[in-house]
């Protein structure tokens, strides 16, 4: 509690007032009542009452524990902690310069040396975190290529929260090297063409590279590259097949152990699945090329020996409650679900109230029909960390938000309730859940914010579902913020609070922060947590789509991926239109992934039980959705089954599963069979039903024998990405560090204020009190002396 600039440590004591007063009072009317001689007057017992009560009151005062903080600079220790980087990767920089810096260190401020020994892999995160304690001096030498165990962002956020600095050198390559690594599915089906891909990763001058590919002992390309990656499609037969890429460079290139790499890639039999009904669709062309398709026209009541069941524009009339609760059983026991739209299904079939309506994750929508009210809490960042430059234009990540914020505001209905709530390590409501029409001089509020402090997510999610929690109608926040929170944990926490409650998050992600893929990583959670979506700066204009006013002259057919992040979505290229859809609406569950231009859901997904359903609200390319059915936008329809089929060997009665490897690291064997697995020098423990899991560690890299099947071990991932990491530059000054320069002096200055601290300082300040009413206790007494000598006199 404050008393004018002092703080008062026991603000309860101030309640004795009250019965000292009391007490007070009637001492004093009783003492000059019985007192007959002398004459005193009312105003002479009101000046002693006020005078004695002064006194006391600033006797309690001081018993409270009056204090006067003072904010004073000190020294903080001057302890460099010298971490080095003395994994494989680093055989490619000279550091001699670095430890005469550190030994030049030594001499003029205490120094800490830390050599972090690794060999085939970086832990740089786990080793730091052993080590870090707070409001520490940390120079950290490195790559930046961390690729075991704890994410260095992680590190350097926890570092700033506990006010140590993490401070770095750019170092450079002084040996050239080149590594080849193939990518691409490692599990698909037969006679499909798939695309894999060959990246060649060059450090410094390594000269021109001749690149050598085998597949299943026949050269499919031996030529020099001049660009860093080559793309082949292939199809296959089922059963394994084998890749090999191996490079040649004719300058130097430093590890030979990165120069050759293996892939093995297993073609399994097409799954089965239920098309119902049957006769001559075009979605059917595609289904065949991927599925081993089973056409029925009508519902059976078994359907479990099928991985996926797909219903085309079926009405309720073909649907019987018992193909409900058959399928219900299907779904839930871990199969897949896809129920297209058309002409006779949704609201022109029956769905409505129905039992299989349940089973879906949106429902019907008639027309004429709404969701409500719609309540928005716009939740935006403004902790230090987006105060960083960003981008070409170099502009304040927090700028970059502020007028991102702004441009969600005009896009939003303005018949929508929303507020707008800032954060850093606290959570502040800058504008109350009211309709946005009614709201003046928010946008200059949200001009006037500043960065400062830390990042804590949770709490600005927090308080934003605790203020949906009050609304009634649809619910949504609109996350803006970099990611980099102190703890992504509770982030997650605060996400699933909000899906429990039917409030889905969409996050936009800003700032320097999303460099590294950790930060965007967290972003990308928080709204698949809560059946959102995560946007980047450039395709915000879906949230317009998704919360907008209807607009006139907009192209409502064209479609629109809302969610980029999920499987189906991932990379799609969707270049389609559609003429036509069924009225529905996703869901506070469900996942709204593609709709058109003016938000009518197309495709909506959502998990039931151990299993998934998916509703594609328009038709099969019969009518309206033709497009669909071409070129990349194809993918859209063989990826939804997919999704709905998960593991397509889930239904075999025996399957072996071993992952290619790396030389050195363990190696999972997953096996499913009807008997105990009996392997030598294997342990096998069972996982569930007749699943088995064992391990084993290679130790020689290229094709090797397990169980009888090929699986590729390639060299340690120390040697894949080489180089120094530019983002890593990015991450260090996020968190509040340096790129230092290589000056011993500088350092230490720069060290010296870093080491600054801001110390507060509590003085107690009871003295004055006591003193000001002793004052007061003599002023009266000497008042009254000087009184009773002139009444003497008289």
């Amino acid at each position: 509690m404050q008393l004018f600039r002092y703080t008062l440590e026991r603000p309860e004591m101030l309640w004795l007032v009250i019965p000292i007063a009391i007490v007070l009072f009637l001492l004093i009317n009783k003492t000059f009542v019985r007192d007959e001689k002398k004459k005193d007057t009312k105003v002479t017992r009101l000046m002693m009452f006020l005078s004695r009560m002064m006194v006391l009151l600033l006797l309690v005062i001081a018993l409270s524990s009056p204090t006067i903080k003072r904010t004073e600079q000190e020294q903080g220790d001057l302890t460099i902690k010298f971490f080095i980087d003395n994994s494989t990767s680093m055989e490619l920089f000279d550091l001699s310069e670095i430890i005469e810096l550190e030994e030049g260190l030594s001499k003029k401020v205490p120094v800490d040396l830390v050599v972090i020994n690794s060999r085939d892999y970086t832990r740089l995160g786990d080793e730091l975190l052993k080590r870090i304690k707070p409001n520490q001096n940390i120079i950290l030498v490195t790559d930046g290529r961390n690729n075991k165990g704890t994410e260095l962002s992680e590190v350097v956020t926890f570092a700033s929260s506990i006010n140590s600095s993490i401070n770095t050198f750019e170092i450079n390559e002084v040996k050239d090297d080149a590594s080849v690594v193939i990518k691409g599915p490692s599990r698909i089906v037969p006679e499909f063409p798939q695309d894999y891909k060959v990246v060649i990763n060059k450090v410094g001058d390594v000269g021109e590279v001749r690149l050598k590919v085998v597949l299943d002992n026949a050269t499919i390309y031996d030529d020099f590259v001049e660009k860093d990656e080559v793309v082949f499609s292939k199809s296959f037969s089922e059963g394994k097949h084998a890749f090999k890429a191996q490079i040649t460079a004719s300058g130097n290139d430093y590890f030979d152990e990165n120069n050759v790499f293996y892939k093995t890639v297993n073609v399994i039999p097409k799954p089965r699945i239920l098309f119902v009904p049957e006769g001559n669709y075009p979605i059917l062309k595609i289904l065949h090329e991927l599925y081993e398709v089973k056409e029925s026209p009508t519902l059976p009541r078994n359907v479990s020996s099928y991985y996926a069941v797909i219903l085309d524009d079926r009405s309720i009339a073909d649907i019987t409650d018992n193909n409900v609760n058959a399928l219900i059983d299907y779904v839930s026991n871990g199969d897949g679900l896809v129920v297209i739209g058309g002409k006779n299904s949704f609201e022109r079939g029956g769905y409505d109230k129905s039992l299989f309506e349940n089973l879906l994750p949106v429902y019907v929508g008639e027309a004429g029909k709404k969701e409500g009210t719609l309540n928005i809490e716009v939740v935006m960042d403004i902790s230090a960390s987006t105060g960083g430059l960003v981008g070409e234009d170099r502009d304040k990540g927090i700028d970059i938000e502020k007028a991102i914020t702004a441009s969600v505001l005009d896009d939003l209905r303005k018949d929508a309730n929303v507020g707008v709530v800032v954060f850093n390590q606290n959570a502040y409501e800058l504008s109350k859940l009211t309709p946005l029409y009614s709201k003046r001089g928010l946008k200059d509020d949200l001009m006037m914010v500043q960065d400062s402090g830390g990042t804590n997510i949770y709490v600005g999610l927090k308080k934003a579902i605790d203020e949906l929690e009050k609304s009634i109608g649809t619910k949504v926040i609109i996350l803006i913020s970099d990611g980099a929170t102190s703890d992504p944990q509770l982030a997650f926490r605060a996400a699933s609070k909000a899906s429990e409650k039917g409030i889905k998050i969409y996050t936009v992600g800003v700032g320097n922060a999303l460099k590294d893929s950790h930060y965007e990583e967290i972003m990308k959670r928080i709204a698949e947590l809560a059946n959102g979506a995560y946007f980047r700066p450039d395709n915000k204009e879906k949230i317009r789509i998704l919360f907008g006013d209807k607009e006139e002259g907009v192209e409502t057919d064209k479609l629109v991926v809302i969610n980029e992040e999920h499987f189906i979505t991932k990379s799609l290229d969707l270049d389609a239109s559609v003429s036509g859809y069924n009225k529905v609406v996703p869901r506070s569950t469900a996942n709204l992934l593609v709709s058109n231009g003016q938000a009518d859901p197309i495709l909506t997904v959502w998990r039931f039980g151990l299993g998934k359903v998916a509703a594609l609200s328009t038709d099969d390319g019969r009518f309206w959705a033709g497009e669909l059915l071409k070129g990349e936008s194809s993918k859209l329809i063989s990826r939804v089954v997919n999704w709905a089929i998960g593991n397509p060997e889930k239904k075999n009665e025996f399957f072996l599963n071993v992952p290619d490897g790396r030389i050195g690291e363990e190696s999972e064997i997953i096996i499913k069979t009807n008997q105990i697995p009996v392997y030598e020098g294997l342990e096998f423990y069972k996982e569930k039903g007749n699943v088995y899991k064992s391990s084993f560690i290679p130790n020689k890299t290229g094709f090797v024998d397990v169980l009888g099947q090929p699986v590729a071990v390639n060299y340690p991932v120390e040697y894949q990405d080489l180089g120094y990491d530019e983002n890593f530059k990015d991450l260090i000054r996020l968190a509040g560090g340096d790129v230092l320069e290589k000056d011993i002096n500088i350092i230490v200055n720069t060290i010296k204020n870093r080491s600054r601290r801001e110390v507060i300082k509590s003085s107690n300040e009871a003295w004055v009190f006591v003193s000001f009413a002793l004052l007061l206790l003599f002023l009266e007494f000497a008042a009254r002396r000087i009184s009773e000598i002139q009444r003497r006199k008289v």
